[in-house]
């Protein structure tokens, strides 16, 4: 209804004002500082993140996919580095996205747990793009002390128009915000978890 969508509208300027705005500079590689990316899950939104952050002077030695299908990891860009065993991700990479399907995160992150573990967990920036996962359960799939972040991207990401919402983990650290707004070409906002869903629906991304 026209009422319920000028409520939205509302409640999403209250989170904006809240919200720290952040923009993507021009180069991902020098807001990334070095930082060698993982994918759990190279679908199309994967995808898109990888090339956006080629194009944004990110190596592609320096991307690391994952993926159960060979032919999803065939489709990565030359040079990027594939992977059938999820483990081989946390050992290559400083942050590793999350982008697989819902109801398979927590399993996915509990098997890769041990490679967590190994590095230290406050050495691996764990940042998820599935849809309703929880902060709550992303801490609880992994080592205490795991840095993570959730996201929420919308569609437009996949032509480099991102409009994205994240909030923090509590083990996350200030510079996971700058990371965070790195991995994606367009608009990022970070907010309290709590504001997320707010954001997301005005942005086309929202349950």
């Amino acid at each position: 209804s026209k009422l319920a969508t000028r409520s939205q509208q509302d409640q999403f300027k209250r989170v904006l004002k809240r919200g720290r705005h952040l923009r993507t500079m021009a180069s991902s590689a020098a807001a990334l500082g070095g930082c060698k990316i993982g994918f759990l899950g190279c679908g199309m939104m994967a995808s898109a993140m990888i090339r956006g952050l080629i194009a944004g002077g990110v190596p592609p030695s320096a991307i690391m996919g994952c993926d159960l299908a060979q032919a999803s990891l065939d489709a990565l860009p030359a040079g990027c580095l594939g992977t059938l065993n999820a483990a081989d991700v946390v050992t290559h990479a400083d942050v590793v996205v999350v982008a697989v399907k819902p109801y398979t995160v927590s399993s996915i992150l509990e098997g890769v747990s041990p490679a967590i573990q190994a590095k230290g967990p406050a050495s691996t920036l764990v940042v998820s793009i599935a849809a309703g996962v929880t902060i709550a359960t992303l801490e609880g799939s992994v080592p205490a002390g795991t840095r993570v972040v959730r996201c929420m991207p919308n569609t437009p990401c996949l032509v480099g128009e991102a409009a994205v919402a994240f909030a923090r983990g509590k083990s996350s650290v200030g510079g996971d915000s700058a990371l965070t707004s790195a991995l994606f070409t367009g608009t990022v906002l970070e907010v309290a978890e709590k504001d997320l869903d707010a954001v997301t629906a005005l942005s086309g991304s929202g349950p």
